[in-house]
């Protein structure tokens, strides 16, 4: 089943929702791919652009994260160290014994997974903290 983009997912980052989004849009076609039995050469397409995604978003988040004084950023990261390493353990297995259908698997579990836990849930709370943090310095309302 595709994932669907919901405004209630957004950072308010244009960037960070951007990359989310097209993270998103990748899956839905290894997802597509897989449903008509064409999930293995696009298995490639798909650990080549985690690799890129990986690299370019984590580090922006990460910056973001920083600069905002976000108190979870250690837990944060070593999330995405986890991922990071989850995909290098695919790549490997890829490398090593060939794309297959258990990698192919393999690789939609840890990619929906990410989605669901990380992406949905944890990375929502950065949205969260970005807005109270909004509310908090808003001056006060006239008398």
């Amino acid at each position: 089943m595709p994932y669907t983009w919901r405004y209630n997912l957004e950072l308010g980052v244009p960037a960070i929702d951007q990359q989310h989004r097209r993270l998103i849009a990748k899956i839905n076609a290894l997802l597509a791919a897989m449903e008509e039995c064409k999930g293995l050469p696009e298995l490639k397409s798909t650990l080549r652009y985690l690799e890129c995604y990986i690299t370019r978003h984590f580090h922006d988040e990460e910056r973001l994260m920083k600069e905002i004084g976000y108190p979870d950023l250690s837990a944060h990261m070593l999330e995405h160290e986890y991922f990071r390493r989850a995909v290098q353990k695919l790549k490997a297995e890829i490398h090593d014994n060939g794309a297959s259908t258990r990698t192919l698997m393999l690789t939609e579990r840890t990619i929906c997974s990410w989605i669901n836990e990380h992406i949905f849930k944890t990375d929502r709370k950065i949205g969260v903290y970005m807005r109270e943090g909004e509310e908090r310095n808003d001056p006060p309302l006239p008398a």
